[in-house]
């Protein structure tokens, strides 16, 4: 099955609202549609790896949503 930007996008939802927001910059904010599909597909491989509720503390803390609201750790 084709990874489509619906389809990530549907995947994040699923994960976290934080992830969901990463995979929404990635694809907003790359310049090439290709670069955001690669950065989604890593963060995939995360997940596989050390689970989706790591990846949503993590990454949701981190998330452009959680910066603009100053909550987010550097």
């Amino acid at each position: 099955m084709k990874w489509t930007p619906g389809r990530l996008l549907n995947w994040g939802q699923k994960i976290g609202p934080g992830t969901r927001a990463v995979v929404q910059w990635q694809f907003d904010n790359r310049p090439h549609p290709e670069q955001g599909y690669r950065a989604c597909l890593g963060l995939l491989s995360l997940s596989k790896t050390y689970g989706d509720e790591r990846l949503e503390v993590h990454v949701g803390a981190r998330s452009p949503s959680a910066a603009r609201r100053g909550s987010g750790s550097r």
